[in-house]
């Protein structure tokens, strides 16, 4: 027997969907991803680090499904000794605070992928009191095992791509020359990489973390006043000598740095 009342149910589901395709992220605010305490520091902070060594609470990371997934995944499988995360706020232009369209996100896309420009890149180390330089050498290599320079790639909006994979050799003073391969996914409402170590890593002549041993992720999330920008870094690194320490504090300035570098980056699209 027909019934109405079950037509209607269906076509309102139907309607809600729609709607939802057309307009998903009208809602995109700082209140979504973060406590009100957190939104504070963030907006009136340039960038907020924290290091996790005993207690493994993270204390930063948004309210953002895939990115939470993904760290519980990487979690169960890595079993760090050490967390680092670090959080910081972008605010868009006055006459710019809308979600970004496909333009703006490509562009963004595209200078997130310029490995290139890393390349004397500057941090300031904490346990030498100084700024240093963090990358002599940094760009895309077409394999791990052939290691043959290759020029940033840059996607336009008819190729952007929903995940792409990369690898690149980086030299910095404190790591040494490394291989790393990268993995990149564009989203409606962010832009998401992971970063794998693919040769073991020492700290000076000291051994600190073996193949595929360190994993950072930086997270890119589009809101309409301005973009949130989110990382962590994890890993399975020896302790002794204090070595945990030195190496916490040593992601924590490197990804101050890198989330300054990307604030370059949208500026260069924004302004």
């Amino acid at each position: 027997m027909f019934r109405l009342d079950h037509l209607v149910c269906k076509l309102t589901k139907l309607i809600v969907c729609a709607l939802f395709l057309v307009c998903p992220r009208v809602w995109a605010q700082l209140s979504d991803f973060l406590p009100p305490d957190l939104q504070d520091r963030v907006i009136n902070e340039e960038v907020i680090s924290s290091v996790h060594g005993d207690d493994m609470r993270l204390e930063l990371i948004p309210r953002y499904a895939a990115l939470n997934e993904m760290i519980e995944k990487l979690v169960s499988e890595l079993n760090p000794s050490i967390m680092v995360e670090s959080i910081c706020w972008y605010k868009k232009p006055a006459s710019r605070q809308k979600l970004w369209n496909i333009d703006e996100k490509t562009k963004l896309f595209n200078g997130i992928l310029s490995l290139s420009t890393l390349e004397g890149l500057r941090y300031y180390s904490v346990s030498r009191k100084k700024t240093r330089l963090l990358y002599e050498i940094s760009h895309v290599v077409d394999s791990p095992e052939a290691k043959n320079k290759l020029p940033d790639p840059l996607f336009t909006v008819r190729n952007l791509p929903a995940h792409l994979v990369l690898y690149a050799k980086q030299k910095d003073l404190t790591f040494g020359e490394n291989i790393y391969k990268f993995d990149f996914w564009v989203r409606n409402d962010g832009i998401l990489f992971q970063q794998t170590n693919l040769t073991p890593i020492s700290y000076g002549i000291i051994p600190v973390l073996g193949k595929e041993k360190l994993r950072s992720i930086v997270t890119v999330l589009d809101l309409r006043e301005g973009i949130l920008i989110y990382t962590i870094s994890m890993a399975d690194a020896l302790s002794f000598l204090g070595m945990k320490n030195r190496v916490g504090v040593s992601f924590a300035s490197r990804s101050e740095a890198i989330l300054s570098w990307f604030r370059e980056k949208a500026n260069a699209v924004y302004n």
